[in-house]
C-alpha cells in the first residue's frame, strides 16, 4: 500500500512546511508514486518563484480542480505528470522555449518505469506533451480542451485561493522580475500597480465567458481574483513589505496568515 504520510528532506529552504503539506496531499489524492514525485522535485530549478514549491502547488491545484471537475484518477494523473514537468527546468526568466524544454525534459527524464509506477504507459506521453505545451501563456483560452484548461488554471490557481495564498504564493515573482529587468524590488508596485492589469489580461484571453478561470472545476472552487485583490488593496504598504521579507521563510500558510493578521491588527489599532 502506498504510504500517505511520508515526508523527506527537501533540497532548499523555500517554504518547507508548506511544501511538505503539498507532498502529503498529492500522495494521498493521486496515483503519483513517491519516487516519481522525488524525481520531479529534483528536476525543478532553484528559483525564487519557479521552483519545486511552485510545482508542488500547481500539482495540488490540478488535483483540486480535477476533483471538482469530476475527472477520474487516471486522467488526473496524466495532467499531474505534465504539471510536474511544466517548469522543469525553468531558467527563472521566461523564454519562448520554456514549454518545449519541459516536453524534452519529460521525454528524457520520466522513464516508462516512472509512468508505470503512476499507473500510466508510454502511450500517454503524447497527451502529456500536449498538455505541457498548453502551459504556454499566449495559448491560454485558445485550446478547447479540459486538460489544457485545468493545467492553465492550476498554474495561476493561487490567485483564486484567498488574499493570504495570493500574497504568500506570488511574492517570489518580484525577485524573478528583477532578474529580467534589474529593477529594485518593490512589492507595493507589484500589488498596487501590476496585479489588476494582469487580471484584466487573463480575463481578456477567455473569449467564451470572460471569466478569469477557464475550467468548470476551477470556477466551482476558486474565488474571483479581482475581488480578492480588492481585499488585498485595503492592507497598508507595510504588509506587502512584510510578505516580501518572509518570501523565503520556512513557515506554513497558517503561520504566515497569523503574522499578517497580527500586523494588520496593529495597523488598525
Amino acid at each position: 500500500m502506498k504510504p500517505t504520510t511520508i515526508v523527506w528532506p527537501l533540497e532548499n529552504v523555500f517554504k518547507r512546511k508548506l511544501n511538505e503539506d503539498h507532498i502529503r496531499f498529492i500522495l494521498e489524492n493521486s496515483n503519483i508514486h513517491q519516487d516519481v514525485l522525488k524525481k520531479i522535485m529534483r528536476l525543478c530549478s532553484d528559483n525564487a518563484y519557479h521552483n519545486y514549491g511552485h510545482t508542488l502547488g500547481v500539482m495540488r491545484t490540478v488535483i483540486e480542480i480535477a476533483q471538482a471537475q469530476g475527472l477520474d484518477r487516471r486522467l488526473t494523473t496524466v495532467i499531474l505528470v505534465a504539471a510536474g514537468c511544466h517548469d522543469a527546468p525553468h531558467p527563472g526568466v521566461a523564454t519562448p522555449s520554456d514549454e518545449v524544454r519541459s516536453v524534452l525534459t519529460m521525454f528524457d527524464e520520466i522513464s516508462d518505469r516512472d509512468l508505470a509506477l503512476c499507473g500510466l504507459t508510454s502511450a500517454d506521453r503524447p497527451m502529456i506533451a500536449e498538455i505541457l505545451l498548453a502551459t504556454t501563456f499566449t495559448k491560454r483560452g485558445e485550446i478547447d480542451s479540459i486538460h489544457a484548461h485545468i493545467i492553465q488554471d492550476a498554474d495561476i490557481g493561487y490567485m483564486g485561493k484567498g488574499k493570504y495564498v495570493y500574497l504568500f504564493a506570488s511574492i517570489g515573482l518580484i525577485d524573478e522580475f528583477r532578474r529580467a529587468d534589474s529593477t529594485d524590488p518593490d512589492p507595493v508596485k507589484f500589488i498596487r500597480k501590476q496585479q489588476q492589469p494582469f487580471i484584466d489580461f487573463v480575463v481578456s484571453k477567455n473569449k467564451k465567458d470572460h471569466t478569469f478561470f477557464l475550467s468548470e472545476g476551477a470556477k466551482k472552487i476558486m474565488k474571483d481574483p479581482a475581488e480578492i485583490l480588492q481585499d488585498l488593496l485595503l492592507w497598508p504598504d507595510a504588509i506587502y513589505w512584510l510578505a516580501y521579507d518572509l518570501r523565503y521563510a520556512d513557515i506554513s500558510l497558517e503561520e504566515f496568515t497569523t503574522l499578517i493578521d497580527r500586523q494588520v491588527a496593529l495597523w488598525s489599532s
